[in-house]
């Protein structure tokens, strides 16, 4: 006769194995975290390897980061509209549809917003790849060795600070940063500022230097003045300092539109849908 093997728990209950697949995940993150941190040079590991040591590869490691610095300002809004707070702002329209548009709108950029910042700091590997490689070492092989370093590197070293830039800013582009008062905004503000210098230390200092050792460089941090020598080391610097702000710069510009446009678009078919629906129901 044939025999059956008893379901194991996570058959039986779907949600607990998902929930136990998010658990894993963190602390994959963290134990990459970690390897990177301590100096595991994972961007020349196959995939295979990393997988193996159960580690994170470059994108995921990254993006994971992304939406763990978001998942504070998150948290924010939904444990703040749980308790009836408003934190997102009303306007009038004349149409209700369009009211219903925007209700849907607001909710969804407060959730998207948080997401901005690390987004836009982690796709600016592009750039950033290219500018600390001297010109006649940028083949494709070495470029992608690049972006994976960095891709490690800002995931590993920009947590805390993306994280507190992204709930500051998700606080201030909110009705209640007129419930907050002057003083609490004023500190805010200053902690957010905190918070900028610790990325530009990190992002305008740390990542540079640790890519020019990835890449076979050791160019230490140049003297005053870099921006006008021509040496060697003043060059690279400059390049990189140039090539990251750019990318910065247009990273966030077009992501802040993708995520209106984004949002929009998905308001407005929710809106729709549930028009469609209410109208169902009413004939």
């Amino acid at each position: 006769m044939p025999t059956y093997s008893d379901p194991s728990v996570a058959e039986i209950f779907p949600p607990w194995k998902e929930w136990t697949n998010r658990v894993t995940k963190v602390f994959s993150y963290v134990q990459t975290r970690r390897e990177v941190r301590t100096g595991t040079t994972l961007w020349d590991w196959t995939s295979d390897q990393i997988k193996s040591k159960k580690l994170m590869e470059p994108w995921p490691f990254n993006l994971y980061q992304s939406a763990l610095s978001a998942l504070p300002g998150v948290l924010a809004v939904s444990v703040l509209s749980f308790l009836g707070i408003e934190v997102t702002h009303k306007l009038i329209f004349a149409d209700p549809f369009d009211a219903q548009v925007d209700v849907y709108y607001q909710k969804f950029i407060s959730y998207l917003q948080p997401l901005i910042i690390p987004l836009a700091l982690g796709v600016t590997c592009f750039g950033t790849a290219w500018a600390s490689l001297e010109k006649g070492d940028r083949s494709g092989e070495k470029m992608a060795r690049a972006r994976r370093a960095y891709l490690y590197y800002d995931g590993a070293y920009g947590l805390w600070t993306q994280a507190i830039m992204s709930l500051v800013v998700t606080f201030y582009y909110s009705p209640l940063r007129e419930k907050l008062g002057g003083l609490t905004m004023l500190f805010g503000i200053l902690f957010f500022l905190a918070a900028v210098m610790w990325q530009r230390a990190i992002s305008g200092w740390k990542l540079p230097k640790a890519l020019f050792a990835v890449n076979g460089y050791h160019y230490e941090y140049p003297k005053s003045w870099f921006w006008f020598r021509s040496d060697t080391v003043s060059r690279a610097w400059r390049r990189y300092r140039l090539v990251g702000l750019f990318f910065v710069g247009l990273a966030l510009y077009l992501l802040i539109m993708l995520t209106i446009a984004g949002a929009y678009l998905a308001a407005y078919g929710a809106a729709y849908v549930q028009g469609f629906f209410r109208q169902m129901l009413v004939s």
